[in-house]
């Protein structure tokens, strides 16, 4: 029957036309920023086409996953074969569409379908060939005096007041978010405040939703049902006599007004005295309404400042060689942003994944650097050179979200999956969730993306848009990617619409969907959902419900025959609808909570991801049908269940997880407060679970009782755990299973690598770890497969377990911020496979012993007052070719021994205030591989290299590269040379042209000397001098 009536070969040939037709809108879409109106029109032809493709082809596959398709298929029943034939004309109209479209193509200049191809191959090789995985943050440039001088302001006793204000005013896109970020982080005003909010605010503010994301920060639950003085009361409640640091993100509001009245709210809750409220604006009109001369003004970075962080990017492993050309036309570029922190980041970003003259050149001369507002031009420039086309589509899709929104990784990945815009390169090997992953690595590394609070307990990944990127997007969809408050919509602005966010919609508003049959993304908030609403958007694709009052999806869903994506999580559904079983091409489905399972419901054949948001009894797993073991691939499922311990939900009921061994799912357990003891912890029979690959244990952090070293020992995992997270723990002292289960500790994937981690952070009544008895002689490693081992700011903690060390792959290890720890453990000091060690603020180590590490290539180490000195064990590290040196106030004077380490490449001295002396010339040129040297608020060996004489710089003149304070110091020696002119007035000249020629020398000079001054042999070094010094542009080390 197949093959008497074509479908198989319709089916290829519209596949075909297809890919002929995106290999044109690769070009097209390069061209349509000044696009005619011819071309326009033709691109909306083309993406009115391929919408009605795309929905052929899903429902055709809905048709074969319908049980008994194939049976019907082949019985010939005059039912089907219509069916098929109508089919078969769609196919056909389609191709003969695309292939009319094509042919007129050719008068727009478009790429035929082989250069489309090789634009195709071109970003499939950027995929398998460029590193993705270092990128360059921005706040390494605003480290120095302006978060220096911030922190100042808000660790300053204030006023009488509980809250005062301080604002920081600038520009758009010049790094105000970023540098509340890193003093919101700071260690000194993380231990300084007792509680710590962030609320992005943007343009419309609305102080009850202020005051609702302020109550979501302290208690992690969305209270849209309280009344306004029920959350000023729990608001005051939770904040009163402690010291709180409040971020209000991005407010625009200039209404003296509505800006009085949020003042007055937020002056309302409390706090004790030192309480402040840190405000990022871009009005100084904003500063001034909330506090007069409590403000701090950030201007846009300084040309030196802006090159060095272009290069980095642009230059940084794996991307293009900085050549004389390159670097000549990336100064241009950075030139043109002007300051502008974002555009400098995309354009670096773009150009970091292009890799010769060319390319470089068309984004240099382009005419889109005209466009300065709304959008720089940078921006847009950076959006039409990404490399593919849906990449672009993906990037524009998020924009379905309001700006200032936090987006998860798995979440964007499957949002995207649904819409059909990953499709992975034949033979690539990659899976849909793989290109995800890279294109969000891409977008990250260009700055459309960038990343956001991480959740450490089950290795989620966050991501927000800046709001000028935002725009972008939105600008970019043309209509069909539209967010509306319900109060201001109208029927026109629905016109175009395919992705659709409404928020706060009535009824009437929503029967004006009737008819929007290409809408293929339904975002509710807070709007009533209608069944007769639901039956005429049979496009969708993505329907996500967010409203506590919806109790009930109703049976219209299951004419949403193409929906891939259902997220009813934020919601009150506890059953779902028979008619659910109908949506054979849903991939993804999201609950809240569950009392039973539809009939029918193993014919969801295409699910592969399950989230149920908080399960309130865990007997009803055992409700799932045996068909669901049919329909789970276990490479692929994934269920994730949290429970939250209650009377209602106790501890035991956990166990009902073993009765679904068919099951591999991540889970989070919430209130443990409410366990009684080790032996009620033990009976959640949590270390017989083999399935658990991910494991959350979560304390509430307001409570009375602490038994929490008692329940953590009852609740040991199976040995097969792969990630394990335990939040708000106040035991002083670990249990002995955490070093035996650890030996199966694994990360999430990330950019295709597998790493294995342990990490302890901000565990602040920590004592002791201790090792498991029988474990004590080292006869084996309990945690063989342990690569990184990370304890950061454990303040009580006082010593670490020995076998955390055995491990014989061991790579990295940091232990910083524990004020208490007085030793490492014994085993460091012989681990052959560490490679990379950081020890800083550690002011209670008395003794340190790792000159065995022989290879060490990287060593950090500092903040330990009570070694006075360097170890000088250190001269044994020979593999060692990174080394930092910060913190060590008592340092006056480099040993000589340092000239020991011969494969020595990067020296970085920082925040030594008493260091005044290298080690004699001859023993610093001793390093010969040593060809960069930083030095960062070292106030009195900075002094002895610029200033007077100079007497240390001589020491050092042999090293290519010196930075002082994130400058590059560049000096030339005397030079006998006839042709070389000597009067001062020259020399003048000379530098002056230097400095404004960005470091480059004169062209006559280069030719003489190259582009790197170098020392003679034959000359003594101590006569050795630059003649001249001058300061270049030049990237952070």
């Amino acid at each position: 029957m197949a093959d008497t009536l074509g479908v198989k070969v319709h089916l290829q040939d519209l596949m075909e036309s297809l890919k002929n037709i995106q290999a044109l809108l690769s070009t097209a879409d390069q061209k349509q920023i000044s696009a005619s109106a011819d071309l326009r029109l033709w691109l909306k032809r083309v993406n009115d086409l391929n919408a009605k493709a795309d929905d052929l082809l899903d429902g055709f596959a809905y048709e074969a996953r319908r049980p008994g398709a194939v049976r019907n298929f082949f019985s010939g029943c005059n039912s089907s074969v219509i069916k098929r034939r109508k089919e078969i004309r769609q196919f056909k109209f389609v191709s003969s569409r695309y292939r009319d479209l094509a042919r007129g193509a050719h008068k727009f200049g478009l790429d035929s379908p082989a250069r489309g191809d090789d634009a195709t191959a071109k970003f499939e090789q950027i995929l398998r060939t460029t590193d993705y995985s270092s990128v360059v943050e921005s706040h390494m440039f605003l480290v120095g005096g302006d978060s220096l001088k911030l922190k100042e302001m808000l660790l300053s006793a204030g006023n009488d007041r509980d809250f005062s204000f301080v604002s920081i005013v600038g520009m758009g896109g010049t790094g105000k978010t970023t540098l509340a970020r890193v003093v919101y982080n700071d260690y000194d005003v993380v231990n300084h405040f007792d509680v710590r909010m962030w609320v992005y605010v943007g343009r419309e503010v609305s102080i009850r939703r202020i005051l609702e994301s302020l109550l979501e920060c302290l208690t992690d639950f969305i209270p849209n049902w309280f009344c306004m003085e029920q959350i000023v009361y729990y608001l005051r409640d939770r904040l009163e006599g402690e010291r709180c640091l409040l971020v209000l993100d991005d407010v625009c509001e200039e209404d003296p007004l509505l800006t009085g009245s949020l003042k007055e709210s937020l002056l309302a809750l409390g706090g004790s005295r030192g309480s402040k409220i840190l405000v990022t604006t871009r009005s100084e009109r904003v500063a001034q309404l909330l506090q007069p001369g409590s403000r701090y003004p950030l201007a846009p970075l300084p040309p030196e400042y802006c090159l060095g962080l272009f290069r980095q990017i642009a230059f940084a492993s794996g991307g293009p060689v900085e050549t004389p050309r390159l670097k000549e036309m990336g100064d241009a570029m950075v030139e043109k942003c002007r300051g502008h922190l974002l555009a400098i980041k995309t354009i670096g970003g773009l150009l970091y994944t292009k890799k010769d003259e060319e390319e470089w050149n068309s984004i240099a001369t382009s005419d889109t650097w005209g466009i300065v507002d709304p959008i720089p031009g940078a921006l847009l420039l950076s959006y039409i050179h990404l490399p593919s086309i849906s990449l672009k589509q993906c990037f524009i899709y998020c924009s379905i979200f309001p700006r200032g929104s936090v987006m998860e990784k798995d979440e964007l990945i499957q949002l995207w999956n649904a819409q059909g815009l990953l499709n992975p390169p034949q033979g690539s090997g990659l899976s849909e969730e793989d290109l995800g992953a890279k294109y969000l690595a891409i977008l990250v590394r260009t700055s459309f993306l960038e990343n956001a609070e991480q959740d450490e307990g089950d290795r989620r990944k966050f991501y927000k848009m800046h709001d000028l990127l935002h725009d972008l997007a939105s600008s970019l969809s043309k209509g069909q990617c539209t967010i509306m408050n319900g109060i201001d919509i109208e029927a026109n602005d629905l016109k175009l619409a395919a992705h659709m966010s409404l928020i706060n919609c009535e009824g009437e508003i929503l029967k004006s969907l009737r008819g929007k049959e290409k809408l293929r993304t339904l975002r509710m908030v807070n709007s009533e959902v209608l069944g007769h609403t639901l039956a005429y958007t049979t496009s969708l694709r993505v329907l996500i419900v967010v409203d506590w009052f919806v109790d009930e999806l109703p049976d219209s869903v299951s004419k949403l025959k193409l929906l891939h994506y259902l997220d009813i999580s934020k919601t009150r559904i506890l059953k779902l609808p028979v008619s659910i079983s109908e949506l054979y091409n849903l991939q993804t489905l999201k609950l809240y909570d569950l009392i039973e399972l539809p009939k029918n419901y193993e014919n969801l054949v295409s699910l592969r991801d399950l989230y149920i948001e908080r399960f309130e009894d865990f007997n009803r797993l055992s409700d799932l049908p045996p068909q669901f073991r049919k329909i789970i691939n276990p490479s692929s499922f994934k269920a994730c269940f949290k429970a939250y311990l209650d009377s209602k939900c106790p501890i035991e009921k956990l166990g009902t997880l073993l009765e679904r061994p068919d099951l591999y799912y991540r889970l989070s357990i919430y209130r443990l407060e409410n366990v009684g003891s080790c032996e009620k912890a033990e009976e959640a029979k949590l270390s017989i679970m083999s399935k658990i690959e991910s494991l959350r244990l979560h304390w509430n952090a307001r409570r009375e009782n602490n038994n929490d070293e008692d329940v953590l020992d009852g609740l040991r995992p199976h040995e097969n755990i792969k990630n394990l997270a335990i939040e708000n723990y106040k035991g002083s002292a670990f249990p002995s299973w955490m070093g035996k289960t650890s030996q199966q500790l694994t990360r999430d994937q990330l950019a295709e690598m597998e790493k294995t981690e342990l990490t302890l952070r901000e565990m602040t009544s920590l004592e002791e770890w201790s090792e498991p008895a029988n474990l004590s002689n080292h006869s084996s490693s309990v945690c063989p497969l342990l690569e990184k081992f990370e304890v950061e700011q454990c303040p009580k903690l006082k010593c670490l377990p020995n076998v955390m060390t055995t491990s014989h792959r061991l790579r990295r290890l940091e232990v910083a911020m524990c004020d208490s720890l007085g030793c490492l453990p014994e085993g460091v000091g012989g681990l052959e496979s560490l490679k990379d060690l950081d020890i800083r603020g550690l002011p209670s180590l008395s003794q340190l012993s790792i000159g065995h590490c022989r290879n060490l290539t990287s060593l950090t180490i500092g903040g330990i007052s009570k070694l006075a000195s360097l170890p000088k064990q250190l001269q044994y590290l020979s593999a060692l070719r990174f080394l930092t040196i910060s913190g060590y106030g008592g340092l006056e004077t480099l040993p000589e021994w340092i000239s020991r380490l011969q494969s020595l490449q990067t020296l970085k001295l920082e925040f030594c205030w008493k260091l005044e002396h290298f080690p004699a010339a001859e023993k610093m040129q001793q390093l010969k591989k040593l060809d960069e040297l930083d030095i960062c608020y070292c106030p009195l060996l900075e002094a002895r290299c610029t200033k007077g004489s100079r007497p240390e710089l001589y020491k050092i003149s042999h090293i290519p590269r010196i930075m002082i304070n994130s400058e590059e110091i560049k000096f030339r020696p005397r030079n006998k040379n006839k042709n070389t002119i000597n009067t001062q007035t020259q020399r003048n000249k000379d530098t002056e042209s230097e400095i404004s020629g960005n470091g480059e020398r004169n062209v006559g000079e280069r030719e003489q000397q190259g582009s790197n001054a170098t020392l003679s042999s034959s000359q003594p070094a101590e006569q050795v001098r630059p003649e001249t010094l001058f300061l270049s542009t030049q990237p952070f080390s």
